[in-house]
């Protein structure tokens, strides 16, 4: 059986209108953006396949995922985790962001191996299976 991933609800008109009316310099707007812009990371990692890896290559993109490349780098590495079946596609997309922005590939290395040292020393058996199985990826996908 195929794990099923979480569906990710757009924004209402009365959310859209409401971020729209907030003036952009203040606190609130960046913090509800930068809320929105985790939320939309996250329904995409949740939501991609072999299907659709080039949309949500280009919804990322179109997202600045440059302005968030730690949160990308965080997100997949739990993702993954959560959902073991489709590493190879997370590992796909990575290596594909990684040749187009070689500091977010990079970025997730690091990041996939302190989470590796902290489930070893953590003896976390099935999250170090996990992140040792994604780093085998990343080591076929060239990252």
């Amino acid at each position: 059986m195929l794990p099923t991933h979480r569906y990710c609800q757009p924004l209402s008109t009365f959310e859209m209108f409401q971020a729209l009316s907030i003036d952009e310099s203040t606190i609130e707007y960046q913090q509800s953006a930068w809320e929105r812009f985790k939320n939309n990371i996250n329904c995409q990692l949740n939501n991609v396949n072999t299907l659709n890896l080039s949309l949500i290559i280009r919804e990322l993109f179109y997202n600045n995922i440059i302005r968030s490349c730690g949160l990308f780098a965080h997100r997949i590495i739990r993702v993954q985790i959560a959902s073991p079946f489709y590493t190879p596609v997370y590992a796909a997309l990575a290596s594909v962001i990684n040749r187009m922005l070689s500091k977010i590939g990079e970025l997730t290395a690091k990041h996939l191996i302190s989470s590796f040292r902290r489930t070893y020393q953590e003896n976390d058996k099935t999250n170090c299976l996990a992140t040792t199985t994604f780093i085998g990826h990343f080591v076929n996908q060239n990252i």
